[in-house]
């Protein structure tokens, strides 16, 4: 990895080990939480209206953020043009001109920010679902004991 010192280097990738493991216990908990029984007819009727509002309220939320996320991306890859690179990054990058500095910045920073907010959408559409998901199974659980 081109200029990080050893301990960067291990914080790194201990980082990325951690994220894998999250990943990997978020899918049991998910696993768990499925396994569950989801109620009589009643309450997986109620259920679905749940499902079918909070599905909308995600699509809507999709169909406002998307626009705003375009719209930053490219505020964030132009801003390279008002804010300049700073001379270490010229020097990082000394075999290309100046404006190719400013491209190589500009998209780092556009597809950054795409990926943040990438995952970001996906956690908040995954926690939904899941909440929807445990939501019918947590009261069917309140039924059968204290």
């Amino acid at each position: 990895m081109y200029g990080l010192s050893p301990f960067e280097q291990v914080a790194l990738w201990a980082i990325l080990a951690t994220a894998v493991l999250g990943l990997l216990y978020a899918i049991f908990l998910r696993s768990q939480i499925l396994r569950e029984d989801k109620g009589d007819e009643k309450m997986q009727k109620i259920w679905g209206a749940i499902r079918d509002g909070a599905d909308a309220y995600l699509r809507r939320q999709l169909k406002t953020i998307l626009p705003l996320i375009g719209v930053l991306t490219i505020a964030l890859f132009l801003s390279v043009y008002i804010v300049p690179p700073t001379p270490e990054a010229l020097e990082r990058f000394k075999n290309l001109s100046p404006d190719q500095v400013r491209l190589v910045i500009g998209l780092g920073r556009a597809i950054a920010f795409v990926m943040g907010a990438s995952f970001s959408t996906a956690v908040g559409q995954i926690g939904m679902r899941m909440a929807v998901q445990g939501n019918v199974r947590v009261a069917s659980a309140a039924r059968r004991s204290f």
